[in-house]
């Protein structure tokens, strides 16, 4: 089986997938190693083929829940250490052999001192009320539905009271607790700058990374320096062989040793994917020279590969996990390509390409975009973390259990390294340009991207100057930049209600590489809390719902941003949009109100020397599409009645975006506009009882209604006398709460409407 196992990963890997296109792909590889291999290899894939496939297709029929929706009281057990976030707790418990995700949230600030008996290992009796874990709404959205699924994890448990408890650990959950420990030693003896790099280092934990320092290294593509990886276990199992051996220890001894300490260091760094991989590699590396025999990288990879899918066959959609194992591959596999290059510099440069190149299908297909100078950022940094930051991580640690001075020495110097290193992220990341955002890309893409890099590796091997590799690489990225390019210029334009809950954010994009507008940006109003209560990154609708989205439809700039009226749930995101996306111009309402936020939002756009425009009845905005304002004709005293009203004609249908227009505003609006007809009406006020009254839908005649409104608001919004005006007349009507965002995808005079699955939300 030298050299073989390769071929076995890739058939458990196919098999794991279990769908058409795996099939597919099976069948190339069958034939594939039909013209290579005997009849009997072919059989033998083939039977493998089968087994993993039943093998999987078990496991994901076993994934199913016992418990049902609702208040529940149920003994768990805490299997791993509790997260504390302001006054929110999350943890991880176990009941009736059973993971539940669980939330419990502090009243009092005197409860804190009880987190201490909530740990790994205790269990109790648990009080409240289970939830379906949210399924996203929002196209190209996160499915943290499906990503617990993948844990096995079917329910959120919002926990009231946590009562009769006591300890019984495994020895997991005592290394879950220990490791806890660790972090909180980490966070007491070093500076708030440094402290979360050094948790990172040493024991695998990111929380407390600044959120704005982890996206910029994520943005620099250098976020893998911070993920427990080879390169530690490298590193630990260099330091230990070395050290063991001053102790008069055999060989054989040492590797046992290291055998029996490598699970345990995989566990106590937080058993992600990346460091699991290595220290299951270095597991069979090890047991094959301790009973004296050779074995191929490639093989040591592969049956690790082969273990891990085995031990869980969702691993494999983990994304640490492809890219540990792709850039893996990549560099096992280019190893004669690598060492073609006679200068240390030159190889070192060759593996960084290797490994940036070869993970980039993976990032863009999750994350939509990639920084064009992530090649020079990781030459610059990976350097920097192997040769400092990792040592004198690790040396800064264990001298603080041998002399304080000397440590506070290390520590300082550290410190001040991760703060010179920071400044230094933040200048690569400034260059906004440098960051390339391609948007959504297809599996066939990836794909194709894969094979494309593989056919470069091929002809590099063949004997190329540096210069010409340089001028390779180059050619190849330009031929992937065009066909992504090519791809988006025959994509169809949209109309899509965005679900952001209680609220409106409308977005328009024109067929091709169109231009793009937005209407409102959606926002959640923000409940002061005491100081002990606030988290350290709560939920951001702008950064975490509406700029992805954005950014998943390969949106860095909006020709125009259309803000109704001053109300939060209408522009409480637009600060945030105006400072992470360009755009052109913001248009308001004349009567754009004066509140703290609508000032804060005008600020930030003079600041960015955004064009603002105040629009008024009667008034017309050219763009790609021509936008006539029908309202506000002149200031009211409801600021609803003030919103700005759009009437245009997009993808064969006419559109009228109402903001929050109330009956008096509507009235005043019809006198103007007596035979204005539509066939899509944006229901004004999310369906409040004051809007969408019957002289408004007996004048414009609509066909279809869209209510942009939150699930169980508070608001009980949309009104049943307003849903039943419109049965009456015979609208079909689209809500955000029960169908998700509404999209409307059209190619020049027609189009469709497509929805996205609800929000399942229970918040507290």
């Amino acid at each position: 089986m030298k050299g073989q196992w390769t071929y076995v990963a890739l058939t458990v890997l196919l098999a794991s997938i279990a769908s058409y296109s795996a099939f597919f792909l099976f069948l190339i590889f069958f034939f594939w190693i039909k013209k290579q291999k005997s009849i009997t290899a072919v059989l033998i894939y083939f039977v493998l083929f089968v087994i993993i496939f039943c093998y999987t297709s078990f496991v994901q029929n076993k994934n199913v829940t016992t418990f049902q929706e609702g208040a529940i009281q149920v003994y768990g057990k805490i299997i791993e250490s509790p997260t504390i976030d302001g006054n929110k707790m999350s943890f991880l418990m176990k009941a009736h052999d059973e993971k539940i995700k669980s939330y419990y949230y502090l009243n009092e600030k005197k409860e804190l001192h009880k987190l201490k008996e909530w740990k790994a290992g205790t269990v109790c009796l648990f009080k409240g009320n289970l939830a379906e874990p949210i399924q996203h709404t929002v196209e190209n959205g996160f499915n943290y539905k499906e990503y617990l699924k993948y844990q096995k994890i079917h329910w959120i448990f919002y926990v009231d009271s946590i009562l009769e408890c006591n300890y019984d650990p495994n020895i997991f959950e005592i290394m879950a607790n220990f490791r806890s420990d660790i972090i909180q030693f980490i966070r007491g003896n070093y500076p708030a700058e440094s402290s979360g790099f050094v948790q990172a280092l040493i024991i695998g934990y990111r929380e407390d990374i600044h959120e704005e320092d982890y996206k910029i290294y994520q943005q620099l593509g250098i976020i893998h320096l911070l993920a427990i990886s080879g390169l530690h276990v490298g590193f630990i199992i260099a330091s230990l062989y070395w050290l063991l051996l001053r102790f008069n220890l055999t060989k054989e001894q040492v590797i046992i040793i290291l055998c029996i300490i490598l699970p345990f260091f995989s566990f106590l760094t937080g058993a992600a994917p990346s460091v699991l991989r290595a220290s299951l590699m270095a597991e069979i590396f090890l047991l094959a020279r301790l009973f004296y025999k050779s074995i191929l990288a490639i093989d040591c990879i592969s049956i690790s590969f082969i273990i891990f899918v085995l031990i869980n066959p969702y691993e494999i959609y983990h994304i640490g996990f492809q890219l540990s194992y792709v850039v893996s591959y990549s560099l096992i596999l280019s190893q004669r390509l690598i060492n073609k290059r006679k200068h240390p510099i030159q190889k070192f440069t060759m593996v960084t390409i290797i490994a940036q190149l070869s993970s980039l299908p993976i990032i863009l297909y999750y994350h939509y975009e990639f920084s064009l100078i992530s090649i020079v950022a990781n030459l610059f940094f990976i350097p920097l973390y192997v040769y400092f930051f990792l040592p004198l991580s690790y040396i800064s640690f264990l001298s603080l259990f041998i002399n304080e001075s000397i440590a506070e020495v290390f520590i300082t110097v550290l410190n001040f390294g991760f703060q010179y290193s920071l400044k230094l992220t933040h200048l690569f990341s400034y260059p906004s340009f440098l960051t390339v955002t391609v948007g959504q890309i297809s599996i066939f893409t990836v794909c194709f991207f894969f094979f494309m890099f593989i056919y470069l590796c091929m002809y590099l091997e063949n004997g190329v100057t540096i210069k010409q590799s340089i001028k390779i690489i180059t050619c190849w990225l330009v031929v992937l930049v065009l066909f992504t390019a090519g791809t988006k210029f025959v994509q169809p334009g949209e109309v899509t209600f965005i679900d952001v809950g209680q609220g409106d954010a409308i977005f328009i994009r024109e067929p091709g590489i169109g231009r793009a507008y937005l209407i409102d940006t959606g926002g959640v109003i923000k409940i002061q809390k005491e100081e002990w209560k606030q988290q350290k990154n709560p939920f951001s609708l702008g950064e975490d719902v509406l700029i992805p989205f954005l950014k998943s439809k390969g949106i860095t700039e909006l020709d125009g941003l259309f803000l109704t009226h001053g109300d939060i749930d209408h522009i409480g995101e637009a600060k945030t949009l105006l400072e992470n996306i360009k755009v052109r111009h913001l248009f308001i309402p004349k009567y754009f109100g004066n509140g703290s936020v609508e000032k804060e939002v005008l600020k930030t756009a003079k600041l960015k020397n955004i064009p603002i425009h105040e629009l008024k009845e009667g008034d017309q905005i050219q763009l790609a599409y021509t936008f006539y304002v029908l309202s506000p004709i002149k200031e009211k005293e409801s600021k609803n009645d003030n919103s700005l009203v759009l009437f245009a004609e997009i993808g064969g249908k006419r559109w009228l975006f109402t903001g929050d227009l109330e009956k008096e505003g509507e009235l005043l609006m019809l006198k103007n506009y007596p035979k204005l007809d539509i066939d899509v009406l944006k229901v004004g006020h999310h369906g409040s009882l004051t809007s969408t009254s019957d002289e408004l839908l007996s004048h414009i005649n609509p066909k279809i209604a869209v209510i942009s409104v939150g699930r169980n608001n508070r608001y009980q919004h949309p009104h049943q006398e307003v849903l039943t005006r419109l049965e009456q007349k015979k609208v079909t009507i689209f809500r955000t709460d029960q169908m998700g965002s509404i999209q409307y995808v059209f190619r020049h005079s027609y189009g469709t409407f497509y929805l996205y699955p609800p929000y399942d939300i229970a918040t507290k």
